[in-house]
């Protein structure tokens, strides 16, 4: 009976402790900038994974400075530099830092950074936030209306190593014609994305980081 009660009072003190670390993370306060640095130069390479087949794509991090003089930072493939943006990084294409925190303009073609004078930024990720109460953002993205979740913290191991305590974000997708999407994506601090469940079922996660 005491070894019972003594297993008992263990299980519950190991419950306790695991509810505590879990508010403890919970009550940090997330700050943006570090979980998407937003480096010019900085490169990345992810294997994705779909249907059987193995996907490889090598990005890099470039900056545009738009007439007004703003700085907004896109990822390009380093292979084929002057076609799609848009679709390489989570977020509508363009990102830039602000006093909010990092808002994005909807560029999906290499083309469309052109524009940016001409598009209203919309914050992606504000500056500084709890996931106690985080924050439920809305994208305008045209034909649909993307929701962006803050989840929590979670461990994630990807071929390029394991990160502790990445910021798990949810994107729902809801198409004028009334499709819904979903996808979800985890950012390391230092790093930015290191896993991408994408809207197709695909798993991106990254292989290089310089």
């Amino acid at each position: 009976m005491r070894l019972i009660n003594f297993l008992s009072y263990r299980g519950a003190s190991l419950l306790m402790l695991g509810l505590f670390w879990s508010q403890g993370l919970s009550a940090q306060t997330i700050k943006s900038k570090k979980y998407f640095p937003l480096v010019e130069g900085s490169r990345y390479t992810y294997i994705g994974l779909f249907d059987k087949k193995e996907y490889t794509k090598a990005i890099i991090c470039q900056a545009h400075t738009t007439e007004e003089g703003v700085k907004f930072y896109y990822f390009r493939e380093t292979a084929d530099p002057n076609s799609i943006i848009g679709s390489n990084m989570f977020g509508l294409g363009s990102y830039s830092i602000t006093k909010d925190g990092i808002v994005n303009a909807e560029t999906f073609w290499w083309r469309d950074l052109a524009k940016l004078d001409q598009l209203v930024p919309q914050l992606l990720l504000p500056k500084k936030f709890r996931l106690q109460n985080p924050p439920i953002l809305q994208l305008d993205a045209g034909k649909a209306q993307k929701t962006v979740k803050f989840l929590s913290l979670e461990d994630v191991s990807v071929p390029q190593g394991k990160y502790k305590n990445c910021l798990k974000v949810h994107i729902k997708t809801v198409w004028d014609s009334g499709t819904v999407y979903n996808e979800y994506i985890w950012l390391a601090k230092g790093v930015g994305m290191v896993k991408w469940q994408k809207t197709t079922g695909r798993i991106d996660e990254l292989t290089y980081f310089k």
